[in-house]
């Protein structure tokens, strides 16, 4: 039998918004990221869950380009930070644990600044601005100056920043830190929201396993490894107990390493 060979019908592969293959990182002689392999599809939320000391913050940083790499491979939906750096770049937003907003100035002064430095035109810059204000509800602030808000509405700010780029992958690196409990709540469904509306992918670090819900993807750091990898629900399922014990048994075990 003759089996059809039509090219038309076949669909070509979707490149990931984050492929990470044999990733190794080294402080002198102590090694913080072991061969790490990881693969995050666009438009999916991703939670990293670590103890400190796991390499969540580097693992982050070797992504964002603020660490050279030393061993392995990064791309960017499809691009390589090693030799399309700035191609690479262009499909990333960061938003880290400390603001980097200018205080003085208003929300609409500091996204029109950044919208500047990603070299948007003053139409495309009204349009984006007004896109990613309504999408994270911050439309009526947009003149008052950043040190008369809240710390969630500030984060909410560094996100609306980020976003005017439209970048296919969002880096959240421990976002909700120093939150309040409904800040939380609110910041993390408009970023699962976003995975579906702009099918964004979100690569979310925490050591906050409230924060998680049970169909989110969590890879699990431990000792600059994979540990695991799956749902929350199937991993608290796998290891019988809530993925805050699991991290405690990670916490106590990463004790014992370091006092013997």
């Amino acid at each position: 039998m003759i089996m059809s060979n039509d090219l038309s019908t076949q669909q070509p592969p979707k490149i990931p918004a984050l492929s990470i293959e044999k990733l190794s990182y080294r402080y002198g002689s102590k090694s913080i990221l072991k061969n790490v392999d990881l693969e995050i599809p666009m438009g999916q939320f991703t939670v990293v869950l670590g103890v400190n000391g796991a390499g969540k913050t580097t693992l982050f940083s070797l992504v964002s380009t603020l660490l050279k790499m030393q061993e392995g491979e990064i791309r960017i939906c499809g691009h390589s930070i090693s030799s399309a750096r700035t191609s690479a770049l262009g499909h990333i937003g960061l938003v880290f644990q400390h603001t980097t907003l200018d205080m003085d100035l208003t929300v609409g002064q500091n996204l029109i600044y950044f919208a500047g430095l990603q070299g948007l035109g003053a139409q495309d810059t009204e349009a984006r601005i007004n896109e990613v204000v309504q999408l994270l509800e911050l439309q009526n602030k947009l003149s008052e100056k950043v040190k008369r808000l809240s710390g969630g509405q500030r984060r909410r700010i560094e996100i609306a920043r980020a976003l005017i780029g439209q970048p296919q992958l969002l880096i959240m690196d421990e976002a909700t830190s120093n939150l309040d409990v409904n800040a939380k709540r609110i910041l993390s469904g408009t970023m699962r929201k976003l995975t579906l509306t702009a099918q964004t992918a979100i690569l979310w670090s925490t050591h906050q396993v409230e924060e998680i819900e049970e169909e989110d993807r969590v890879i699990i750091l431990y000792d600059g490894e994979v540990y695991d990898d799956d749902t929350a629900v199937r991993l608290c399922e796998k290891y019988g107990k809530s993925l805050e014990l699991v991290l405690l048994d990670l916490s106590r075990a990463r004790s014992r390493e370091l006092f013997e």
